[in-house]
C-alpha cells in the first residue's frame, strides 16, 4: 500500500475553514480560504499522512478530524475543508473532503532514522502529539495522576517485552515513585516538569528504554501509542519546557532579527551512514533548500573525543543556534547520569542542511558538518 497520498497540482486545491464556532456545519456558506503559503503546507502534510499541521504558533489541523485547533484553547475549533478543483471539458468539478480521513503509515526513516524531504510542515514530535490528543481526547488537559499510571505502566510492559533485567525496570520505576512522593505539594505543571527531568535521566541509563523509544520513533510504530506515548511526551516535554516561558514573543522576534545577537552551540555525533546516505549529504551540499531530519531524539556531544568514541563511519559536526533553535535541544549537565559525556539531547524532527562532507578514509571516518534549521515556532511567514 502507498504511504503518500495522490498528489493534485496545488493552483487546484483549496483549504478552507469555518471562520465561526459552529463545529457541526460543514457546509460551503461561510467558509474562507486559507493564504495560498499556508494551504501549500497544509496539502504537503495531508500528502505524507501527517496527522498535523501548524498554521501558526497558536493554532494546528487535526488532519485526522479535520479541525483546526487553537492550542492554548483547545475548546476554539473551526472545521476544515479540502476541495479539489478538477478541471474537464465541459465542467469545473469540487470534490470536497471534511469527514475524518484514514490515517496510513506515514513515510518512513531510512535506516540512520533521517529523511531527505525537502519541507518538515510539522516541527513537533508528532508520535508524542499524536499521544497526547488521545490521552486527552482533544483537550490537551494533561493531569500528573493518570500520566503517572499510564506512564509506569507503559515502562513495565515494554521492559518485559525487551526482555530486561527485573532489577533495571524497577530502578527505573522506583525513581519515578521518588519524584512522585518528592512532589506532591508542588503544583500539577511543577509535578509534570521533575516527572519530565526523571525521564530524560532514566533516558541515559543505557538501558532498554533509550533504545526501544528511538526504534519506535524511526518506525513511528503507532502499535506502541499508549505504551512509549507517555514517556515520549514526558521527554520531549522537558526539551520544551525549557524555553517556555524564558522569553516573550517580541523577545524571540527582536533577537531573530538582530543578527549580531546570535550566539551558537556546537555538539558532535558519532554514529553509522550508509552509503547512499552519506551520497545524498554530499550532493545535498550548499543546497539551503534541501533538508534533513532525525526522527528521533538524538544524543550529541559538547566534546568531540566523546562523539569519537561512538564513531562507526561517520563523525557529525553540528551547529545549532542557542536563539532560534532553543526549543530543539537541552544540555543535559547535571540531569544525565554519565556526567563525563557534556550530553545534549535533540528532539524528534530536528531538521538539518549539510554544510560540507569530508570523505574518510580506512583508518578515518568521514565527516559530515551540519547545521540545524529552526523550528517552526520561530519562522515568521
Amino acid at each position: 500500500m502507498s504511504d503518500i497520498r495522490p498528489a493534485y497540482d496545488v493552483n487546484y486545491i483549496n483549504w478552507m475553514r469555518r471562520s465561526n464556532e459552529d463545529h457541526l456545519d460543514h457546509s460551503h456558506k461561510e467558509m474562507e480560504d486559507y493564504p495560498p503559503a499556508i494551504a501549500t503546507r497544509i496539502e504537503r502534510a495531508y500528502s505524507m499522512y501527517d496527522p498535523f499541521v501548524w498554521v501558526d504558533e497558536n493554532d494546528f489541523i487535526d488532519l485526522d478530524r479535520m479541525v483546526q485547533i487553537n492550542s492554548h484553547n483547545t475548546t476554539i475549533q473551526h472545521p476544515v475543508k479540502r476541495c479539489v478543483h478538477q478541471n474537464t471539458e465541459n465542467e469545473a468539478n469540487y470534490q470536497c473532503q471534511v469527514s475524518s480521513v484514514q490515517l496510513e503509515n506515514p513515510r518512513r526513516s531510512n535506516m540512520n532514522g533521517s529523511t531527505s524531504q525537502d519541507d518538515v510542515s510539522f516541527h513537533r514530535s508528532q508520535f508524542s502529539m499524536a499521544w497526547l490528543l488521545k490521552f486527552t481526547k482533544g483537550t490537551l488537559d494533561v493531569k500528573f495522576d493518570t500520566l503517572f499510571l499510564v506512564l509506569i505502566v507503559g515502562i513495565q510492559w515494554e521492559g518485559h517485552l525487551a526482555g530486561a533485567d527485573q532489577n533495571t525496570i524497577d530502578d527505573i520505576i522506583h525513581a519515578l515513585v521518588k519524584i512522585k512522593d518528592e512532589s506532591i505539594n508542588k503544583t500539577e505543571r511543577e509535578r509534570i516538569d521533575d516527572l519530565s527531568k526523571c525521564c530524560v535521566r532514566q533516558y541515559t541509563k543505557g538501558c532498554f528504554l533509550f533504545r526501544v523509544v528511538n526504534e519506535t520513533l524511526r518506525a513511528d510504530n503507532r502499535d506502541k501509542l499508549d505504551t512509549l506515548g507517555p514517556y515520549c511526551y514526558l521527554v520531549f516535554n522537558y526539551i520544551s519546557y525549557r524555553t517556555r516561558d524564558d522569553r516573550s514573543l517580541r523577545r524571540r522576534l527582536y533577537e531573530l532579527f538582530q543578527p549580531t545577537n546570535m550566539s551558537y552551540v556546537y555538539l558532535y555525533r558519532g554514529d553509522y551512514v550508509t552509503r547512499e546516505i552519506f551520497e545524498e549529504y554530499r550532493q545535498a551540499v550548499g543546497q539551503s533548500e534541501k533538508y534533513f531530519r532525525w526522527t528521533s531524539f538524538v544524543s550529541t556531544s559538547k566534546d568531540r573525543l566523546v562523539a569519537e568514541i561512538f564513531v562507526k563511519n561517520v563523525l557529525y559536526e553540528i551547529q545549532i543556534s542557542s536563539v532560534t533553535s532553543a526549543d530543539q535541544f537541552a544540555d543535559l549537565n547535571g540531569v544525565a547520569i554519565c556526567v563525563i559525556e557534556q550530553e545534549v539531547l535533540l528532539t524528534p524532527n530536528t531538521r538539518f542542511r549539510v554544510k560540507e562532507v569530508i570523505p574518510g578514509s580506512p583508518c578515518e571516518p568521514h565527516v559530515v558538518k551540519i547545521e540545524i534549521v529552526p523550528s517552526f515556532i520561530y519562522i515568521v511567514q
